[in-house]
């Protein structure tokens, strides 16, 4: 499907995200964890997506096309979470909680159990057991993080900054320098369950969580300089045009801020086909909000909801859907 930016016409009365999560993906259990593969046996019927800064919802119905039954394990992975975002104004849902966005999962109507598939890597290695083994939190962005490391035995601390996983850094805070301790890892985390599916039969499968939600303290369209050096991945990740330009650019930036957020979407390629029916539906959470994204054929259902539609829809294996939302505390001059 070819992205195009978002229609000016839908957004002209009202204006004219950090990470969400994926598409379900057929994955196997290897001894690195999870590895995600091609399911050539069933399909996507349809998916219905629901975005927003409060809740994301996905409803599939799978179809098994072979006269077999089908068991296999279905993974759901969410983007990871990167130690550069420690500085970030996030908004994590439950930060000290393996299940940090509180995922469920229902099929057929009723809530199953799932397993937890947690993996750090730095510089393009695992290096989950080595923090496991010296009691430093998997979460790069894990509450209290510094105290988590500050209260490690010496030597397991000792280790992991010679490892160069953790950086350390003198802060002063009225009562001399004391360290402050700074991960180096990013980490990924897939939801997964065994799943049969019935030869020639729909299965229902929903999702619900709560997403982590990136952005800024201000907008930076209210910085000129760094607006120029960013405009161009702004307009490739989002689809930011003109109009969004000239209206995010009358916003108090003082009481405005920028909040992304991102959703896996070529995870969904995995299965047999295309998606029969794909609809994304984005809500921006308030009428005075401005939201950009990619997509075709964008319609505006409501004041703050935003409608595609498509039919045989692929997700492209580089692509994945970014939505940027400026939330101004009063709608704009």
């Amino acid at each position: 499907m070819r992205l195009n930016p978002l229609p000016c016409a839908a957004l002209a009365l009202v204006f004219l995200p950090l990470q969400a999560g994926a598409n379900d993906t057929s994955a196997a259990l290897g001894a690195g964890g999870l590895t995600f593969e091609r399911n050539e046996d069933v399909a996507i019927v349809s998916e219905d997506l629901f975005v927003s800064m409060d809740q994301i919802r996905v409803r599939y119905v799978f179809r098994n096309r072979s006269a077999k039954p089908v068991t296999t394990i279905v993974a759901f992975p969410l983007p990871a979470l990167k130690a550069d975002m420690q500085e970030s104004p996030l908004n994590i849902p439950n930060a000290g909680d393996p299940n940090f966005v509180a995922f469920e999962t229902k099929v057929g109507g009723q809530r199953v159990p799932l397993k937890l598939d947690r993996r750090a890597t730095f510089k393009s290695r695992d290096v989950t057991g080595m923090l496991v083994v010296n009691g430093a939190p998997l979460n790069p962005l894990a509450p209290g993080f510094s105290d988590k490391i500050a209260a490690l035995a010496p030597k397991d601390r000792d280790q992991l900054i010679k490892a160069g996983l953790i950086g350390k850094d003198e802060i002063d805070q009225g009562k001399g320098p004391e360290p402050y301790y700074r991960p180096a890892w990013d980490l990924a985390t897939s939801y997964y369950r065994q799943q049969t599916f019935p030869p020639k039969q729909d299965v229902l499968v929903e999702h619900t969580y709560r997403p982590v939600v990136g952005g800024t303290v201000q907008p930076l369209l209210s910085s000129p300089e760094v607006w120029k050096t960013e405009q161009r991945r702004y307009k490739k990740a989002y689809c930011v045009d003109d109009a969004f330009e000239k209206a995010g650019a009358k916003l108090d930036p003082a009481s405005t801020q920028e909040r992304w957020i991102s959703y896996i979407l070529k995870t969904g390629a995995n299965w047999a086909g295309p998606i029969g029916q794909f609809t994304l539906t984005v809500d921006k959470g308030a009428s005075q909000n401005l939201v950009s994204f990619c997509g075709d054929d964008i319609k505006k259902i409501s004041p703050t909801q935003f409608q595609m539609r498509a039919k045989n829809y692929k997700p492209r294996k580089n692509k994945n859907l970014n939505v940027l939302i400026l939330t101004p505390a009063s709608p704009a001059r």
